[in-house]
């Protein structure tokens, strides 16, 4: 008698990248990249905007003389950039969080909301997976 294959069960549903697994069924979407690559969609219009917002907040701050203003802005476009790379580098990120969140609530937060936009937080658990060899 054959035997009958025997199915994971339903909350057996797993993500990986832009693709979706669930049980023999496999969705693929989003940005999709090599498994030696981690890039964030450089269209997206969130991420614009979240920079966008943190420039209006370096801008605006009160607390700020002018001359260090440009130095939080250039690492503010640093930031943007680190996160555009292939691979951004891990200590270049916690380098640049900490600098601008130095820099008064209304940049921190600014900063953070960056930080704590999904694909920006899936690019760093996969980055610190990679890094602690998970």
């Amino acid at each position: 008698m054959a035997r009958k294959r025997s199915e994971p069960p339903p909350s057996n549903v797993s993500r990986i990248g832009g693709v979706n697994i669930e049980r023999s069924h496999v969705a693929a979407g989003g940005d999709i990249v090599g498994g030696d690559k981690i890039s964030l969609d450089g269209s997206d219009s969130r991420l614009e905007t979240l920079f966008r917002d943190l420039v209006t907040a370096v801008n605006t701050s009160p607390s700020i003389p002018e001359a260090q203003r440009t130095e939080v802005l250039a690492k503010s476009s640093q930031l943007r950039t680190e996160l555009a790379k292939p691979e951004p580098d891990l200590g270049s990120l916690a380098s640049l969080k900490s600098f601008l969140a130095s820099q008064g609530a209304g940049i921190a937060a600014a900063a953070a909301a960056i930080f704590q936009y999904p694909p920006v937080q899936n690019t760093l658990k996969v980055l610190t997976e990679r890094f602690l060899g998970a």
